[in-house]
């Protein structure tokens, strides 16, 4: 995965152990799934490489992230029955 642009890109600023929600409309009679995975950050330069997979979850509802203070990549994965779309996040996890 590459991000051109990611340092300079504004953060999710979540505080440690605080939930985070990620809310889709959908016109769906049934709703899809949101995978959420959360991923170190290798480097920023010429690109944004993800480095290690940190927390991942299938979210029902928001999700508590009590991850070591620093800056990650979040990636929420929407899968339905009319189509996939993912979404990627700088986020930084504060004291």
């Amino acid at each position: 995965m590459g991000w051109v642009g990611f340092d300079r890109a504004p953060s999710l600023v979540v505080m440690r152990g605080d939930g985070v929600s990620v809310i889709l409309e959908s016109y769906e009679s049934r709703p899809g799934v949101v995978v959420v995975q959360v991923f170190t950050v290798e480097s920023t330069v010429p690109i944004m490489i993800q480095g290690e997979e940190v927390y991942s979850t299938v979210a029902e509802e928001g999700v508590a992230l009590n991850l070591p203070p620093n800056v990650y990549y979040l990636s929420a994965f929407y899968k339905s029955r009319l189509g996939d779309v993912s979404y990627g996040f700088k986020l930084e996890i504060v004291e």
